[in-house]
C-alpha cells in the first residue's frame, strides 16, 4: 500500500513495489488499477530474488523503502535486503530502512508523546512542532546538567 500512495501522491515519480506473496502483488495490482495509476509497477519476488537479479533487469533507485520488515525476516533474508539496496541504490540515494517492533521504538515512545503535548498546545504543523519539541528537549538537556541529574542504568 505504500508504494500505491507514493504513487498517487508522486504522479511524476515512476514507483516499483516489491513483495513475495502472490496474494499481495494481485491486490495491489487491482487498487492500482481501481485508482487509475499508471507510473506503477509490482514485481513479485523475494529479497534473494531481488538480490540476485542482473543489473539490467531492474532500474536503480532514488530511494529505497523498507518499512516495519526487518523485525519479520530471518537474517539471511535481511542480508539479501542490504545486498539489493547496495546493489540497486543510485549515488546520493536514500534508502529508509525501519522496524515496526515496539523494542525498536520504545527510546522514542516519550519524543513520541512530547511532541503530541506540544502539538496540543496549537503547534500542528509540523515544521513548527519538531523545532519547539527539540527545543524543549535542548532545554531539558541543559536543565539536567544544572542540576547535576545523572543518568540511571
Amino acid at each position: 500500500m505504500t508504494a500505491i500512495f507514493v504513487a498517487a501522491t508522486c504522479p511524476q515519480a515512476e514507483v516499483w513495489g516489491f513483495d513475495f506473496n502472490p496474494a499481495h502483488i494481485e491486490l495491489a495490482h487491482q487498487c492500482a488499477a481501481e485508482v487509475g495509476l499508471t507510473n506503477i509497477t509490482f514485481v513479485e519476488a523475494s529479497f534473494a530474488d531481488l538480490a540476485q537479479q542482473p543489473p539490467l533487469d531492474l532500474p536503480a533507485f532514488d530511494f529505497i523503502v523498507s518499512h516495519g520488515v526487518l523485525s519479520w525476516v530471518s537474517a539471511a533474508n535481511r542480508q539479501h535486503l542490504v545486498d539489493m539496496i547496495g546493489q540497486r541504490l543510485c549515488p546520493g540515494g536514500l534508502a529508509y530502512v525501519s522496524s515496526s517492533t515496539q523494542a525498536g521504538w520504545a527510546s522514542l515512545v516519550p519524543l513520541r508523546e512530547l511532541m503530541r503535548l506540544v502539538a496540543s498546545a496549537g503547534l500542528n504543523c509540523s515544521d513548527q512542532m519538531v523545532p519547539a519539541v527539540l527545543d524543549l528537549l535542548d532545554r531539558a538537556h541543559r536543565w539536567r546538567a544544572l542540576l547535576h541529574v545523572t543518568p540511571g542504568p
